[in-house]
């Protein structure tokens, strides 16, 4: 189940679901399963990485909550590439 998370925009409320921690494991179970590398790593001709793979949110849960649990909102990456990509972005990492 969801977490609901409260928004005041403009003096009217909306309601945002937050993913629970068990449904992000599932979600990124899932990615990760279909993915056998990682995309960057693959994109650059290597295909095999000596690395784990991680599942990163194209569009990060914490600003886009609604869109958290979406399977084309995951992209599998290295831990390497996942670490680089968010230093290069100057977001945290989730």
């Amino acid at each position: 189940m969801c977490r609901t998370l409260g928004i005041s925009l403009k003096s009217e409320r909306i309601q945002i679901d937050m993913p629970t921690s068990r449904e992000l494991e599932i979600w990124s179970n899932e990615a990760r399963r279909k993915a056998l590398v990682c995309e960057h790593c693959l994109a650059e001709g290597i295909e095999k990485c000596d690395e784990n793979l991680v599942t990163h949110h194209i569009l990060y849960k914490y600003k886009y909550p609604q869109y958290a649990l979406k399977k084309w909102n995951a992209m599998v990456l290295c831990e390497k590439h996942h670490k680089l990509l968010h230093s290069q972005e100057g977001y945290r990492k989730d």
